[in-house]
């Protein structure tokens, strides 16, 4: 029945006891309700086209990893990621394990990279160090390392105190049976 054909309108509205201008409201609701889901399952159709076209190159696959969007990609996008790089031939595994093959393989490449950077910089420094080496100035002499102490088989008077008055956090002294039996 549409809201077009008046008749079956009319014949609907007699037999059902409803004025017809309910009958064509509701007609009219339901043509549009069914307008609606037509367009949004083209518009979906549409996505999914543009879904299943996009290529592995098409993803900045280091910044997805860096920003923790590749939990938020589709299952068929990571299978262009899996496929790409040979790394499993199941096709039955679960999102998320598919997810942990493909962090794990983006974090060891990042990785990988980070380190023959730092292999490459620190072969570098390695060379300027070599020359400074070459410059032998009485200016470097190592006169003494902070943090040593001399060491000595007694306890110091400064230590003792320390270790007899403490202060809590609200300020009052703290003492020990030790600090009953200091005398100064």
């Amino acid at each position: 029945m549409s809201s077009a054909n008046l008749d079956k309108v009319s014949e609907f509205s007699k037999k059902y006891i409803v004025p017809e201008k309910a009958v064509v409201d509701y007609i009219t609701h339901l043509e549009t309700l069914k307008t609606v889901r037509l367009k949004k399952q083209k518009e979906r159709n549409q996505a999914h086209v543009v879904e299943q076209s996009r290529e592995y190159d098409s993803f900045d696959w280091n910044a997805l990893y860096n920003t923790g969007e590749i939990r938020k990609l589709k299952v068929c996008d990571l299978d262009k990621y899996l496929l790409k790089h040979k790394l499993s031939s199941e096709s039955k595994m679960l999102k998320k394990d598919k997810v942990k093959i493909v962090e794990a393989h983006i974090g060891q490449k990042l990785c990988q990279t980070t380190l023959e950077g730092f292999h490459r910089q620190d072969n570098t420094n390695e060379v300027v160090e070599d020359e400074e080496k070459e410059d032998n100035d009485p200016e470097d002499a190592v006169i003494g390392v902070l943090g040593e102490t001399e060491e000595s088989g007694s306890e110091s008077d400064s230590d003792i105190e320390n270790e007899l008055f403490l202060v809590s956090r609200s300020g009052r002294q703290c003492t020990t049976w030790k600090s009953r039996n200091y005398v100064d």
